[in-house]
């Protein structure tokens, strides 16, 4: 998690990998290779969403909480991948949480539209007012979505990335389910 949070997800991809080829990234570490994937701006949704196939079994053993779902879904909704169906099922089973914070009205229509626009400072404001002071991690899923697709419209696949992972971060499990 410290390489992801660090903004090194090759790094990240290298450690996973080589747990798994000594035998133990299977089962202690190959649940961070999605996050990994999901933090590579060189990795689009088309390669990424292969990587998105460990998801599956964490989800089915309620790794995720309904709210991470959730969140999980948006991200990835957000990053132009392929949502895998049992991440949107498990999530469709509960009610969206509401909570997180919410900017002032009129923010999120003020970010598509400077985004549209491909004014880039100004949609990086925009994006830090959308999140709030708590960052992604507590941003509404509103706001959080918004940023992460305003920021790809502007080129920021890079950003984007990085908000994602400090957005999912907090409710990635720290270890496999079995």
């Amino acid at each position: 998690s410290a390489l992801l949070s660090g903004g090194r997800p090759r790094e990240a991809q290298a450690w996973i990998g080589r747990g798994r080829d000594a035998g133990a990234g299977s089962r202690t570490l190959s649940h961070w290779g999605p996050l990994a994937a999901i933090a590579d701006p060189e990795i689009g949704p088309a390669r990424g969403s292969s990587a998105l196939a460990a998801l599956s079994p964490l989800v089915a053993q309620g790794a995720f909480s309904p709210a991470a779902l959730h969140r999980l879904a948006t991200v990835l909704d957000a990053l132009n991948y392929n949502v895998p169906i049992d991440i949107w099922d498990a999530a469709n089973r509960t009610r969206q949480p509401t909570g997180g914070f919410l900017p002032p009205t009129g923010t999120l229509q003020s970010l598509a539209a400077a985004s549209k626009a491909n004014r880039s400072g100004e949609t990086l404001l925009l994006v830090m007012a959308a999140l709030g002071k708590d960052g992604p991690a507590s941003a509404n899923l509103l706001g959080l979505g918004d940023s992460l697709r305003a920021l790809l419209r502007i080129r920021r696949t890079d950003l984007a990335r990085q908000l994602a992972v400090e957005a999912l971060l907090p409710i990635w499990p720290r270890r496999a389910v079995f």
